[in-house]
């Protein structure tokens, strides 16, 4: 016979089970076209790609897919359950994770942004809960965290720093 409750449950690209453990911070992203991570210890199953996927952040710097895995979730703790997100692409340039909206909603999900953060919902059960910091909604441990400060340009690759770029940003300063 089947069991009533099953402790995971399939929800297209997201399955929920009891138990949570924290697997870092996820942005909420209304524009990523796919679930990204560029941090290759967030997946807990990892598939390389025959071929690599494109992929243009925000800021118009590029990056590319290598690999496909699904991941672990921490929601708020709210509702007590791990949240998987399924065929996560990992671009190693990425300097943060995105968990895509638009992604999830195809999936079935349904967001409803109040007061208390972004929830996250299938049907009437509570995926998550988003805690907004910075005008980011955020699901990780510190999300409620206002010593951390998420910076928005994490969306998108870390440039890196030289003396150039520094000159060039205030006005050709002298070196």
């Amino acid at each position: 016979g089947g069991a009533k409750h099953q402790s995971r449950q399939e929800i297209g690209l997201m399955a929920v089970s009891d138990n949570i453990t924290s697997q870092g911070e996820w942005v909420l992203d209304t524009g990523a076209s796919r679930h990204i991570t560029g941090d290759q210890e967030q997946l807990a199953t990892l598939t390389p790609l025959k071929e690599t996927v494109p992929i243009t952040f925000g800021n118009n710097s590029k990056g590319c897919g290598t690999a496909m895995g699904d991941v672990l979730l921490l929601d708020d703790a709210t509702s007590n359950r791990q949240v998987w997100l399924r065929d996560v692409l990992f671009v190693p340039e990425a300097a943060t994770n995105l968990l895509s909206m638009s992604t999830a909603r195809k999936a079935g999900v349904r967001f409803i942004i109040d007061d208390g953060g972004c929830k996250a919902y299938h049907g009437k059960e509570l995926l998550f809960t988003a805690k907004e910091r910075d005008g980011l909604y955020i699901i990780g441990s510190t999300a409620g965290d206002k010593t951390t400060g998420a910076q928005p340009a994490a969306l998108f690759t870390q440039p890196k720093e030289t003396a150039q770029e520094w000159h060039k940003r205030y006005a050709h300063l002298g070196y």
